[in-house]
């Protein structure tokens, strides 16, 4: 299973968010955005209760990406519901800043978890995005 992708933009049957899709609408129009990798729904669903799916899946990704291990990140809520025409939902979803890549893993389930304490139906992704 793979969590982290950098080439999501190709893969239009991801569901990422639409914090997400916002990004790589400024970064397919020049603007300069620091770097992003991306977890859709259903890689989100699949991840266990012990974390080692997302375990493994962090490490892969710091081995194929060569992340730093004194890099600082950032991971962020993406909704299909956030950022919306009619309803924005700010601040009712979580953002975990400065998190060094050894606490990537809490704060993924963090921002995970804290989608289950939102009423209503949506979809959701979430970015890891270098600080």
């Amino acid at each position: 299973m793979q969590l982290f992708s950098s080439d999501i933009a190709i893969r239009k049957d991801l569901v990422i968010g639409n914090k997400a899709k916002g990004l790589l609408w400024l970064l397919a129009h020049g603007f300069n955005v620091p770097r992003f990798y991306l977890m859709d729904h259903l890689s989100l669903r699949e991840t266990d209760e012990d974390g080692t799916v997302l375990r493994n899946a962090l490490q892969l990704w710091t081995d194929e990406e060569k992340i730093s291990e004194s890099s600082l990140w950032s991971v962020r809520s993406s909704a299909t519901a956030e950022d919306g025409e009619i309803q924005s939902f700010a601040g009712q979803f979580l953002t975990r800043t400065n998190v060094p890549v050894s606490g990537l893993e809490q704060a993924i389930r963090d921002v995970k978890f804290a989608y289950s304490q939102v009423e209503g139906e949506f979809d959701y992704g979430i970015i890891v995005q270098e600080m």
